[in-house]
């Protein structure tokens, strides 16, 4: 190890094709990567093309991006619901935790397939062994402290392996700002005295779930009901639970 950055930028340097036809401009099928981010988020295609080893032929088309996206929705779900099944009470470490072989196993398959030439493919496997485990832990109905120190562990531990491969940091959001005028007059049709509370930019969920949860609290449940219909119309579905409201993309 020199103590210097291992590199700047990833390259794939597999063949690469399009829905199995060779990449070409003559045959039509050629496209930049700006124009896959103008449908997909960044970190749909970083999954992705992680989930390929670089060395490896990659073929691009729709179907492929859209399992990615759904393979990395299934990950965030199961990070979400762990989150939410934390127990609101103490947490305990307890080194005796059956479930901590599947950490350290997780650990060390990341490693092994990261020593193994960068095999991203065999690392996002493992990632994906683990979270079978973790929905299991999550949906138990018994928690105990115990339970929540090991659930705080996993998803730290995803979480750090995430940030080796630049990924589960945060849903991407494609679409919010087509959504803005549409928001803008739902908040208008429902109370104008609302309309002067929106942020209608990184903010703008935040605040209308903020906004819904006002009413819930007054017991509007007609202006509940009618936020969450105008929100599903625009292709977003939200999710109310005992730790909250959450929110994510139909």
């Amino acid at each position: 190890m020199t103590g210097a950055p291992l590199a700047n930028y990833w390259v794939h340097n597999g063949f690469i094709s399009v829905n199995t036809e060779k990449m070409s401009k003559s045959l039509g099928n050629f496209f930049t990567i700006r124009e896959v981010l103008e449908k997909y988020p960044a970190e749909v295609l970083r999954f992705f093309l992680l989930s390929t080893h670089y060395r490896s032929p990659i073929d691009f088309s729709d179907d492929a991006l859209e399992n990615a996206a759904r393979s990395l929705d299934r990950i965030y779900n199961a990070l979400e619901n762990a989150e939410a099944a934390v127990p609101d009470q103490e947490i305990k470490i307890d080194l005796s935790h059956p479930f901590l072989k599947n950490i350290e196993k997780l650990q060390t398959d990341f490693k092994a397939a990261m020593d193994d030439d960068f095999n991203t493919a065999r690392a996002l496997a493992a990632v994906f062994d683990l979270v079978r485990e973790l929905n299991t832990l999550s949906g138990q109905s018994a928690r105990t402290p115990r339970d929540a120190w090991v659930l705080r562990t996993v998803l730290d531990e995803i979480k750090k392996i995430g940030a080796i491969l630049g990924l589960f940091g945060g849903r991407e959001v494609k679409g919010l700002d087509s959504a803005a005028d549409s928001l803008n007059s739902l908040l208008t049709e429902l109370k104008p005295e609302w309309a002067g509370e929106k942020r209608l930019a990184e903010d703008i969920l935040a605040e209308i779930l903020e906004i819904r949860l006002k009413a819930r609290k007054s017991k509007e449940w007609a202006t509940a009901d009618l936020i969450r219909g105008r929100l599903q119309e625009l292709g977003i579905e939200i999710k109310d639970s005992p730790m909250g409201t959450s929110w994510k993309l139909k």
